[in-house]
């Protein structure tokens, strides 16, 4: 029987997994949840080890990484594809989660696939 917090934090990621290409802020899954930010973090740190913002930026950067893998779309029109207004922003994103840049990683992850 799951606790109502690990139920918490299952939700939350489901949310993450329907809506994370528009909404990229704790205090929007809380809403959805209907709860405040303030709990939501709080659980999800002590149910997760993270907190919940990264289980949000993780989430991105997996999309991201596949979408560079995968398709010849420009680091732009990942970023907008992601909810990003500025591919800029993205690229600092990516960079500051990752340690590369989203052109460094697909060159990167290209030569070692081909």
């Amino acid at each position: 029987q799951p606790s109502a917090d690990k139920l918490l934090l299952k939700n939350f990621q489901a949310k993450i997994n329907d809506s994370f290409r528009e909404l990229h802020e704790v205090g929007d899954y809380a809403s959805l949840l209907h709860i405040s930010a303030g709990h939501l973090s709080e659980v999800v740190k002590t149910q997760s080890g993270k907190p919940a913002i990264k289980h949000i930026h993780d989430r991105i950067v997996m999309e991201a990484r596949r979408l560079l893998f995968h398709t010849h779309h420009q680091s732009k029109e990942i970023a907008f594809d992601l909810g990003f207004t500025d591919a800029s922003y993205f690229n600092r994103f990516f960079k500051r989660e990752t340690g590369v840049t989203p052109a460094e990683y697909r060159a990167n992850i290209r030569k070692m696939y081909h």
